[in-house]
């Protein structure tokens, strides 16, 4: 599910944690941050929008993470943006 630490996102969270609950699945997390293309023209984000993106999203997906956690569910989350990293949870 996508995350964006909004209030709305991380509501979405626990009831896709509720569903996998239920259901025996998993939860993966996704955060993306992406380049605007536009005439021919590439605006990447400066790198300090990058960093505070990948900063923002590690305490985002903890939170997610610890829930799904005490619930023995197994979460993964993953970061797509200039450069990609994955964080896994309790699998």
């Amino acid at each position: 599910m996508p995350l964006d630490g909004s209030e709305t996102s991380m509501k979405a969270a626990k009831v896709a944690l509720h569903l996998a609950d239920n259901d025996g699945g998993e939860l993966l997390l996704l955060h993306s941050i992406y380049s605007i293309f536009k005439m021919d023209k590439v605006a990447i984000p400066p790198d300090s929008i990058i960093e505070d993106s990948k900063k923002n999203s590690r305490v985002w997906f903890a939170k997610i993470h610890q829930l799904a956690k005490s619930k023995n569910l197994m979460s993964k989350g993953s970061y797509l943006g200039e450069q990609s990293f994955n964080l896994i949870s309790n699998s």
